[in-house]
């Protein structure tokens, strides 16, 4: 595993845990086979026409650490999976409502009436390429990390929830 990603996750929106969907999506997308681990629900590109795939809760995630909120003081658990490969990865997060991608089709501002974003990813190569944290307004943070615990790369887009 030491040449896996993981992905930990921590929801300090003020959401509960239980109304936060999360759906991956990308080419070539390999998870480790051990230990056995809960993944967020996943769309492999490309998508058959006829599949379908709806997003799932954060809170079906494992966790095993906790942490402290350094805006709010909130002790938050910390969601996490790991990931081996990723090509072309989006990470969509959505508040409230599940996303669905269906046959092929991405969902679109058009599309959606509710609020969602995505960061996208990919994964080996020079570590963990990240191509876009800017859609629809969940303030979002990345931190690439490594092994060490030094941060590596970090990406933001905080969006004031009335300037909506």
């Amino acid at each position: 595993m030491s040449n896996s990603l993981t992905f930990e996750i921590v929801n300090d929106s003020g959401q509960d845990d239980g109304s936060v969907y999360l759906l991956l999506t990308g080419e070539s997308i390999g998870f480790p086979t051990s230990p056995a681990q809960v993944t967020p629900a996943v769309v492999n590109l490309p998508q058959a026409s006829g599949d379908s795939a709806t997003s799932s809760l954060l809170n079906a995630l494992g966790t095993s650490t906790t942490f402290v909120s350094p805006l709010t003081g909130a002790t938050l658990p910390v969601y996490s999976f790991d990931l081996d490969t990723i090509v072309s990865g989006r990470l969509l997060i959505s508040f409230g409502t599940a996303i669905t991608y269906s046959g092929g089709t991405a969902p679109t501002a058009i599309q959606e009436n509710f609020r969602w974003d995505k960061m996208e990813f990919g994964y080996p190569g020079s570590g963990a390429d990240l191509t876009s944290l800017d859609f629809f307004g969940i303030p979002l943070q990345f931190d690439f990390i490594d092994s060490a615990g030094t941060i590596l790369e970090t990406a933001t887009f905080y969006s004031s929830t009335a300037t909506l």
